[in-house]
C-alpha cells in the first residue's frame, strides 16, 4: 500500500500534464470549438491551405507531448528513489547526498533521459521551429504543475516513509516479544 501511496500520484501528475499539453493542442488547433465533438487526433486528417496533411502537425504534437510527459515521470522516480537512500532514517536525520552513487546514477539518469528526448525529438520532429514554436506555446500551469509537484511530492514521501519506519519498528517489538516467551526461545529459528 505504501508503494501505491508513493508512486500513483505521480503517474497520475504526468498523464495529466500530458493530457493538458494534448488539450492544448486540441485548442490551439481549433478541433472541437468549430466542431460539436470532442478532439480525435488521428481520426480525420485534413489538407491544410498549402495541401499538406496536419497529421505531421499532430504527430509532432503528439510526441512532445510524450517527451515532456516521459521527462515529467523520470523527475518524479529520481525524487521517490530519494527516500530508499537511507532505508530507517528520514530525510532530515540523514541526508541522502551522502550516498555519492546515488548522487552519480540520478545526475546520469536525468541527463540522459534529457538527451534521449532531444534526440528523439530532433529525429522525429522535421523542423526545430515547430517543435520550440509548440514547447513555448504550452501554457504556463502545465509547466508549473510538472515543476512543482516533486515539493509536494517529497512531502508525500516523507509522510509515508516516516509510516513505515514506525510500522517496522512495531514489528520489531512485537517479534523479540514474541522470541521471548517459552516457545520462542526453543524455536530453532
Amino acid at each position: 500500500m505504501c508503494y501505491l501511496i508513493k508512486f500513483a500520484p505521480s503517474v497520475l501528475v504526468s498523464v495529466l500534464c500530458f493530457g493538458l499539453i494534448i488539450g492544448h493542442s486540441c485548442h490551439d488547433m481549433h478541433v472541437g470549438l468549430l466542431t460539436a465533438g470532442p478532439c480525435w487526433m488521428f481520426s480525420d486528417v485534413k489538407a491544410n491551405i498549402t495541401g499538406e496533411t496536419d497529421d505531421f502537425f499532430w504527430s509532432s504534437r503528439l510526441l512532445i507531448g510524450q517527451t515532456i510527459a516521459s521527462l515529467f515521470l523520470v523527475l518524479y522516480i529520481v525524487i521517490i528513489s530519494i527516500g530508499f537512500v537511507h532505508r530507517n532514517h528520514l530525510i532530515w536525520q540523514r541526508s541522502p547526498l551522502t550516498n555519492k552513487w546515488w548522487i552519480f546514477i540520478s545526475i546520469g539518469l536525468l541527463i540522459s533521459h534529457a538527451l534521449l528526448c532531444l534526440i528523439e525529438i530532433s529525429l522525429y520532429v522535421r523542423s526545430t521551429q515547430i517543435a520550440t514554436q509548440f514547447i513555448a506555446s504550452i501554457p504556463v500551469y502545465v509547466w508549473c504543475l510538472g515543476f512543482l509537484w516533486p515539493l509536494l511530492l517529497l512531502s508525500i514521501n516523507t509522510f509515508t516513509k516516516r509510516h513505515e519506519i514506525k510500522v517496522y519498528g512495531r514489528q520489531q517489538r512485537r517479534a523479540r516479544l514474541e522470541f521471548g516467551t517459552k516457545l520462542g526461545m526453543n524455536s530453532p529459528f
